[in-house]
């Protein structure tokens, strides 16, 4: 079995699979000097001799690499990421990075610097780079289609209350300690647990995706990696450094302590060819024991890589609710017709339009959107709202992003002028996502707000 020993600090970890495997996991605060620090200090003492670090693994996808190194979105077109469907997960993406260079600015570092630190010596000192951590679209994706419609309300409703702090910091010691200071006691092991047991309660869904199976993902991919490295060289020591948050460790240590077929299989066969990880995982059931899997297909330890990147269809509700409400409203109308009554279609009409038209032409007016946008709104709210598979945020964000493009200066300095908020007035690039944003809400809350008078006039 594996030997896991807590070093330093008490955010390190070592992982001993073998006399020759091992790992070094540190657990970081994405915005803490200290994980700064030690992750600078642990390459720097273990990347020579005689420790030798051979690799580093990093809690990132290729996307979210890009945008460390290249804090601009010079090369974003924002027309083609709201045409692909893609405006919210951009606009929550800048949301996260306002709360964390927030953060950062207030503790004196910048969001993901462990990860910086990592990457700028791993280059300087040759080290072999690994990014472990799942695409964050797929993440967002899979966390909002798994969760129940419930829970989706909920979230639209209160969900950025999501706590962010555990209460097992009191109040007292919150006034006495600096917002550095807080951070680093959060990441102290039965805190962290706290904080992850608080989110659990109100959003399961949004544990499990975000938490548990990224656990999983990242160590699955390491194991893999360990794989290789064993079949290629089983007599040469390997030393890898695993930087994560320290919301992963926990998890991922129990996957490796689970699946001790996987250890069984290196300390037996240290020479021989290993089988691979699907193969083990469909060997016969007595050498993990079945309390060691979650009845949830989507954390157990049997899923493959694969499994874990699929984003499931939408469900009934939004997949159909899209089309159910036009649907009653075209039926009104045609009721209306069939009636032959026209001074109510007339009014059913008019309340119609003036409900979608004006509350997206108040959205549109709110992003300070230029005012042929605003018309725009208010004339493409009233028909994209029958139509599921276009909305007036849709159109009207377009049409500002065609009328109004972003500058090149607004691309290159949006990650540096989100915070304080009203900032995002005054970038196009984000001004543009406030179109979108408002302009949706407005043509949505149009629909409900219609819907009852519609329904009250052809009764």
């Amino acid at each position: 079995m594996i030997e896991v020993t807590q070093e330093g600090s008490g955010s390190i970890f070592r992982v001993k699979f073998t006399r020759e495997c091992e790992l070094l996991i540190i657990g970081t605060a994405h915005v803490s000097k200290q994980s700064v620090n030690e992750v600078r200090e642990s390459i720097i003492n273990y990347s020579t001799r005689p420790h030798q670090l051979h690799k580093i693994f990093l809690e990132l996808d290729e996307k979210r690499l890009k945008a460390l190194e290249d804090m601009s979105f010079k090369d974003i077109n924002i027309r083609e990421v709201l045409r692909s469907g893609q405006g919210y997960f951009f606009t929550a993406y800048l949301l996260l990075s306002l709360f964390q260079r927030k953060i950062a600015e207030e503790v004196g570092t910048e969001p993901g610097g462990e990860f910086k630190a990592a990457l700028r010596l791993a280059r300087e000192r040759n080290i072999s780079l690994e990014l472990i951590d799942r695409s964050a679209d797929i993440t967002l994706k899979r966390c909002w289609r798994k969760m129940s419609v419930w829970q989706q309300l909920k979230l639209l409703l209160g969900g950025w209350s999501l706590p962010l702090a555990s209460p097992s910091v009191s109040e007292d010691q919150k006034e006495q300690l600096s917002t550095a200071e807080l951070i680093e006691t959060l990441k102290e092991s039965d805190k962290m647990t706290q904080m992850i047991a608080d989110l659990e309660r109100p959003f399961p869904t949004i544990k499990r995706v975000l938490l548990d199976e990224r656990d999983i993902y990242m160590a699955k991919k390491i194991e893999l990696t360990l794989e290789q490295v064993i079949n290629r060289r089983p007599e040469t020591n390997f030393l890898g450094l695993v930087v994560v948050g320290a919301a992963h460790v926990a998890g991922m240590i129990d996957y490796w302590k689970k699946r001790s077929l996987f250890i069984k299989a290196i300390h037996e066969k240290p020479r021989a060819t290993l089988r691979s990880s699907s193969t083990l995982a469909a060997a016969p059931e007595t050498t993990v024991s079945s309390d060691d899997l979650s009845n949830d297909k989507e954390s157990s330890n049997e899923e493959s890589l694969k499994d874990l990147e699929v984003v499931p269809r939408p469900g009934w509700f939004w997949k159909n609710v899209k089309r159910i409400i036009p649907g009653v409203i075209i039926g009104l109308f045609a009721w209306g017709f069939y009636r032959a009554d026209w001074n109510v279609v007339k009014d059913a009409f008019l309340v119609w339009v003036l409900a979608n038209g004006l509350l997206s032409a108040i959205g549109a007016v709110i992003a300070r959107a230029h005012p042929l946008t605003v018309v725009v709104a208010i004339v493409a709210a009233p028909f994209t709202s029958l139509n599921p598979t276009i909305g007036a945020g849709l159109v009207a964000a377009w049409f500002e992003a065609y009328i109004r493009p972003p500058s090149m200066h607004d691309l290159e300095t949006v990650q540096l002028k989100l915070s304080p908020f009203k900032l995002w007035w005054k970038n196009q690039l984000t001004r543009i996502l406030l179109v979108f944003i408002f302009v949706s809400f407005g043509s949505a809350l149009g629909t409900w707000v219609a819907l009852p008078y519609l329904l009250g006039i052809f009764s």
